[in-house]
């Protein structure tokens, strides 16, 4: 055979395309474009995602720290200033102690004072005792002075009961008449 048949028989048998073949395959190429397309997408979102929850791991981090020292500035905070005002009571206490001791100081000898005021002669204390003696003597003076003024009061009503029993009349010329006859006087 001949080199020229054997090309035009190789040529021969060479199918003719009617275009299906063509568009399957380059329906086929869309299709691994867009598969591929959709896993650029994919891995291009996961790369996204990886380093947004990096970044939000990190960040979260970060705020844990700075909640963290916030915490720590605010217990110190705390701290100082449950020094401060157990201090400031400390203190407090201290000065009240101070005082307490400064008027119990003040009352001894306040009160020492008015011992030592007591123990010296003073005319006060001889003036009430001796008023009130003569006070007293005046009295008991005055009573037994009034004793025969009573007695002889006593004896002038009985005087005049027993005239008023004898007379039996008792009106105020009669009642003085009676005291006069009972005086000594006349009738």
């Amino acid at each position: 055979m001949d080199n020229d048949d054997f090309s035009e028989s190789s040529e021969e048998k060479q199918p003719t395309s009617n275009g299906l073949r063509e568009i399957l395959e380059a329906l086929r190429t869309i299709f691994v474009a867009a598969i591929a397309l959709v896993i650029s997408i994919g891995q291009w979102v996961s790369k996204k995602f990886t380093t947004w929850q990096i970044k939000s791991e990190e960040q979260s981090k970060i705020l844990d720290r700075q909640r963290a020292d916030e915490q720590e500035k605010i217990a110190r905070a705390l701290r100082e200033e449950q020094k401060i005002i157990r201090e400031e009571k400390r203190l407090a206490d201290e000065k009240a102690k101070i005082a307490e001791e400064q008027r119990a100081e003040e009352r001894a000898v306040r009160e020492e004072e008015r011992k030592t005021k007591e123990r010296r002669f003073s005319p006060k204390k001889l003036l009430y005792p001796s008023l009130s003696a003569v006070s007293t003597f005046a009295l008991i003076v005055g009573v037994t002075r009034l004793g025969p003024i009573a007695e002889w009061t006593r004896s002038q009503n009985e005087c005049i009961q027993q005239n008023s029993l004898i007379d039996g009349e008792i009106g105020k010329t009669n009642l003085v008449n009676k005291v006069m006859r009972c005086n000594g006087g006349h009738d």
